[in-house]
């Protein structure tokens, strides 16, 4: 029977903590210059889903922009994106996937927990056959904005065998106005702004295509100074749930109507790139939890501030992707990075119920829980990487009135209690081969206080309590963490530490992740994803991609408890799941 409860209780939480689930397959490769059309389908939880949106950026930059996708048609379970020609390059793109539900949650896939790698579009070489033909006729490697970018080509030697009419020059992913007259190419920019100008020339030779090699120059910035421009991009949306049943009171779910607005804002003046993100919704009420997010960014070189809403992602054992309202930043260079988030993570409620008894109206209550998180790292995140981090969860038990927390008729009753979390973990990541192979580990310790109201314990309370003598006051450091006897447990030990070690490869198309993970019976994180405390879990999965159009993936989970041998029964439970896709281009999912 016991079994079966644990059993249950792991599939309900597995449906709640895992209720959408999306599929992708990513295209092998795209061209310069040409949009890229990428396709999700919804397996789970198409229901729930109100939004998907994609976040994407070139691999290296540090501002990532968004696009919502639309789905087929209404109620389909595909939704597509076409990313712009504008910003197809000749560099690596990296992206991931946001889901938001009706319940204002966002799920990400892959996840944002700093170990699983993100969707990458890999750029195919240009079509067509490179020719010798065009030659550059000015070859600087840098030059300065205040001369001006200058393009000149000569195709002397094949001007009599191409077609004039179809020659293109394109310039860092678009098509320019060109001046052409043969044999010569010239392009000028007198206002190029600083950065890497990437060019090259194609056109039609006969029947087939050929092209030029691609000609880099480094733009340095000019001694002049001038008004740096404004770039910008954004989205503004509008959507509305309207519900109608007979009978109310039988229907399933959702029963009333809301409707929510949303825009995001990306833009760049000079060395700073920012970003607004506003959700508004009907569902927000003042006495529950946050539906509502806004959010303002700013990044320069060295240098990232969020104001507002931000899921901040530290580790996977103390801070990750959890909603804080609040600040972030992270200071960095190629070696070395520190973060800082700090804000509120629950947001304090009341209620009060009128009964018809004796007792009359019985209060209670939520308390504002406050977040910090702190994270310092060595090296960086394509080679070896060492990181420290700190974290603490704290109720603040002066967010509420003592009504709705505790009864003082009798013997004291806490009806909510306030905790205290602190979290302390090192982790470590090491790629080799190009990133093919990922070797990571981290552990953790934590700290809960169940119920920090009635105070710190004194030191001699505290001595009499251990029977040992201790040598600092637990009240000098209340403001810290407060020590009493609600402590889990009272003496830290094995029990507050989970750990865990990873392989990630990438070798014949297969992707292979295998995980193993301890987790104490006391180890708590507030900021973290669940964790299954008392149990040791191993996971292999592995993704085979074929062409761009079949996939193969399957995984084994095996899970076994009681560790500390606090149980009377020790168990054990293994899943395994298998899926196949074949996909022809622009066709669906089979």
């Amino acid at each position: 029977m016991k079994k079966i409860i644990i059993l249950l209780s792991l599939s309900l939480w597995f449906v709640l903590g895992f209720s959408v689930a999306l599929q992708h397959v990513p295209p092998q490769t795209y061209m310069y210059g040409k949009p890229v059309e990428l396709t999700a389908e919804i397996q789970q939880g198409l229901e729930e889903t109100t939004q998907v949106k994609l976040y994407f950026r070139v691999l290296g930059s540090e501002i990532w922009l968004a696009e919502t996708m639309k789905p087929e048609s209404k109620g389909a379970a595909f939704y597509r994106l076409t990313l712009p020609s504008r910003i197809i390059t000749t560099e690596p793109i990296e992206y991931y996937f946001e889901v938001t539900t009706i319940t204002g949650k966002l799920e990400n896939f892959p996840a944002l927990d700093g170990i699983t790698p993100k969707f990458q579009l890999v750029p195919a070489p240009l079509e067509g056959e490179m020719s010798p033909g065009f030659i550059r006729l000015n070859d600087e490697p840098s030059i300065s904005a205040e001369e001006g970018y200058l393009l000149a080509v000569s195709f002397f030697s094949i001007k009599d065998d191409i077609d004039l009419t179809s020659i293109e020059v394109w310039v860092n992913g678009r098509k320019v106005e060109a001046e052409i007259k043969s044999p010569l190419i010239l392009f000028k920019d007198t206002k190029p702004l600083p950065g890497t100008k990437k060019a090259f020339v194609k056109c039609q030779l006969g029947t087939k295509s050929i092209h030029s090699d691609i000609w880099t120059t480094e733009v340095l910035p000019s001694s002049l100074k001038r008004a740096a421009p404004i770039e910008y991009n954004g989205t503004v949306n509008f959507a509305s749930n309207v519900y109608g049943y007979s009978k109310k009171a039988n229907a399933p779910g959702v029963t009333n109507s809301d409707a929510a607005t949303w825009t995001d804002l990306y833009g760049s003046y000079g060395m700073a790139d920012f970003q607004t993100n506003l959700y508004i919704s009907s569902l927000e009420k003042s006495n529950q939890q946050p539906v509502n997010r806004y959010t303002f960014g700013v990044k320069i070189p060295h240098l990232e501030v969020f104001a507002g809403d931000y899921s901040p992602t530290l580790s996977q054992l103390t801070m990750n992707n959890k909603n804080i309202r609040g600040l972030y930043a992270r200071t960095f260079n190629k070696y070395v990075s520190l973060t800082w988030a700090h804000g509120q993570s629950v947001r304090k409620t009341t209620s009060e119920l009128d009964v018809s008894d004796a007792s009359g109206i019985q209060k209670s209550g939520t308390f504002k829980q406050e977040a910090i998180g702190m994270r310092m790292q060595l090296g960086n995140s394509q080679e070896t990487m060492l990181g420290v981090n700190l974290t603490r969860h704290r109720d603040i038990v002066s967010s509420l009135d003592s009504l709705y927390y505790m009864f003082t008729e009798r013997d004291t009753i806490y009806t909510t209690p306030a905790r205290d979390n602190a979290v302390a973990s090192t982790d470590i990541r090491i790629n080799m081969t190009d990133q093919n192979v990922i070797l990571g580990a981290e552990v953790a310790a934590s700290l809960l206080n169940k119920n920090t109201i009635p105070g710190a314990i004194d030191r001699e309370t505290l001595e009499s309590y251990t029977g040992n003598s201790v040598f600092v006051n637990p009240e000098d450091f209340s403001s810290l963490f407060v020590l009493n006897k609600n402590m889990e447990p009272l003496i830290p030990g094995k029990a507050n530490v989970a750990w865990l070690v990873y392989l990630r490869t990438f070798f014949w198309n297969n992707f292979v992740n295998v995980q193993y993970s301890q987790t104490g019976s006391a180890f708590n994180a507030l900021g973290a994803s669940y964790q299954l405390n008392d149990s040791r879990s191993v996971v292999f999965t592995d993704q085979l991609n074929i062409s761009r159009y079949f996939v193969l993936s399957g995984g084994l989970t095996h899970t076994a408890d009681n560790l500390m041998n606090h149980k009377s029964e020790t168990n054990k439970y293994t899943s395994w799941h298998f899926q196949s896709i074949i996909r022809p281009n622009k066709l669906p999912y089979l």
